[in-house]
């Protein structure tokens, strides 16, 4: 009789384990993650099936009324456990299996209340209908892949024959997945404008009218915030741009109906290039670099975006044209100026979108690109790509231009990654050697630009402004230290502080002499090549050059001490 009992309760516990039934029901929701019809195959018969069958055998042959009540309410709470789980449930296939489960557990309900015929004719109903849903599902999912309208369906097209026999035009595809992207892109784009436009004072666009530029100029304008004046444009004229740039710009302005602010070297009139030759000398590019960015590029730059309350700068930076800027995004804090906003509306384009984008909506472009140029800045420093000239990045032979929206040559000699600036900076070396690839406005540091004058505070180093007063002082036979400087050089503002010192410590008068005004003068008579230029003036009237870059009060002061005659 023990024996009988205890087989009764592990025939009973077994069944239920191969039923799903409560304590054992968490395996059938979990074994749903395998593929619909291997799974729906393996519930509705091998294992569901076998454990009811077993204690539907039992039942039939010798129930009782203890064990049919412990069945009866173990199928009760299964259903009512399986079906409030349901409820809570969001993966459609885990709620098929708690419905299944459900199922199951009214087929132990039936038995344990006495109608087992019931009970095995839902068993086979409930083992023949997954299969046949699963069926229907199943093909029912691949004619709505494959017919349902705006689907996207990969097409095959391991060869022409196959393409055209399934009427696949692979041409028009491409065309239709670009336009998809422009489109996307274009709205991306304007978002950002709006964005600038609507929530900052003063948007302001520096428009070096460069490929991405012209772009933004075209949203800006069918946005309507060039003509309203809610964004305002400035350029930079370095006196060395293309001849064709100004007149451009001009263009651009009657077609989009606004006025660039103009800004460029620091008291030189627009557009005088005489002034500015006289005043910084020709050859400043030639002879340092980093003071021509400075005078042409980062100072009128950084005055501009101050002379017009600049809140928020639009600029034509993109992810495409460089390591430099291959991770930016379309806002950012911008290094100049304090750390304004910056928006880079186009950042996430390849120079392909942008000439996409001119050639769909016929937007003016600058002249240099007909004649071989994918990018423009100095004259001096930029080359067509390809190029043969011997400052070439990368020496090829060849003709690449966009002529009237429409490619000439080689386009993937402009629209490879990183090529768009391949012409531009050629020949130019930074102070340490390295490549120039950066003009200098986008750079830490670039806000130290020009806005007053050195040592306008100091009471120890006397200013002299004219060439008799240095005359004077060379004549009064007495030993004294000179520098010429430029208040915008930023080697000039690094030694503003130690040389103040200077003039406490030499027991000495000390002087200072602005010489970007006056550069012949200051060549011909006070050793002055670059900006500053440190002399010792003796008292025979004799000016003596300190050569050394050490610029510390002590060194300074030593080359004093030594009358000039410190080596460099």
């Amino acid at each position: 009789m023990y024996v009988d009992s205890v087989l009764k309760i592990l025939l009973i516990t077994g069944s239920f384990t191969k039923r799903a039934q409560i304590p054992f029901r968490a395996w059938l929701p979990a074994a749903i993650a395998a593929p619909t019809p291997v799974s729906s195959l393996v519930h509705s018969s091998t294992l569901v099936t076998a454990g009811v069958y077993l204690i539907f055998r039992h039942f039939y042959e010798a129930g009782d009324t203890a064990e049919s009540f412990i069945v009866m309410v173990i199928g009760l709470s299964t259903i009512t456990l399986a079906s409030l789980s349901a409820l809570n449930e969001k993966d459609i296939k885990k709620m098929v299996a708690l419905s299944t489960l459900s199922q199951l557990g009214l087929i132990i309900l039936s038995i344990g209340t006495g109608w087992v015929f019931i009970a095995f004719f839902h068993l086979v109903t409930h083992a023949f209908s997954p299969i046949a849903n699963t069926m229907a599902l199943f093909v029912s999912t691949v004619a709505a892949l494959a017919y349902a309208p705006g689907v996207l369906r990969a097409p095959a097209v391991s060869s022409r024959a196959r393409a055209a026999a399934m009427g696949f035009d692979q041409e028009a595809f491409i065309a239709e997945s670009k336009e998809m992207r422009l489109k996307h892109l274009e709205e991306q784009a304007m978002f950002a404008l709006k964005t600038s436009c609507e929530n900052f004072d003063n948007a302001v666009f520096p428009n070096a009218m460069i490929a991405g530029d012209v772009v933004i100029t075209d949203l800006l304008g069918r946005l309507g915030y060039l003509e309203s004046g809610k964004c305002k444009v400035m350029c930079v004229d370095t006196f060395h741009l293309f001849d064709e740039t100004m007149p451009f710009l001009a263009s651009l302005e009657e077609k989009y109906k606004f006025k660039a602010e103009i800004f460029g070297p620091e008291g030189v009139p627009a557009g005088d290039k005489a002034a500015y030759d006289a005043k910084y000398g020709a050859d400043l590019w030639r002879e340092d670099i980093e003071q021509y960015d400075k005078v042409c590029k980062v100072e009128p730059f950084g005055r501009g975006l101050k002379t017009l309350n600049t809140d928020c700068m639009i600029n034509g930076r993109t992810r495409w044209q460089g390591f430099e800027r291959a991770w930016i995004d379309q806002f950012e804090n911008a290094p100049v100026n304090g750390g304004l906003a910056k928006c880079n509306p186009i950042a996430y384009w390849t120079l392909e979108d942008v000439f996409d984008y001119i050639a769909k909506y016929k937007v003016p472009y600058h002249p240099c690109h007909e004649n071989g140029y994918p990018s423009h800045g100095d004259l001096k420093d930029t080359i067509p790509v390809p190029s043969m000239d011997e400052r070439a990045k990368k020496q090829e032979e060849g003709f690449t231009a966009f002529q009237n929206y429409e490619w000439v040559g080689d386009k993937t000699k402009w629209l490879d990654y990183a090529t768009e600036r391949l012409g531009r900076f050629v020949g130019l070396k930074n102070k340490d050697g390295s490549t120039k690839t950066e003009c200098g406005i986008h750079v830490e540091g670039a806000e130290k630009t020009f806005d007053r004058d050195l040592w306008d505070t100091s009471t120890s180093v006397k200013e002299l402004t004219t060439e008799d007063e240095v005359a004077a002082v060379t004549a009064k036979g007495e030993e004294a230290m000179l520098v010429v400087y430029a208040p915008w050089c930023q080697f000039c503002q690094a030694m503003e502080g130690e040389y103040d010192k200077l003039a406490d410590a030499a027991g000495i008068p000390t002087y200072k002499f602005r010489g970007d005004e006056q550069r012949a003068y200051v060549e011909a008579n006070l050793n002055t090549k670059s900006f500053p230029t440190i002399n010792f003036v003796s008292a025979d009237g004799t000016v003596t050059k300190y050569e050394s870059e050490k610029r510390s009060v002590d060194d300074l002061k030593a080359f004093a001490a030594s009358k000039g005659k410190v080596a460099a």
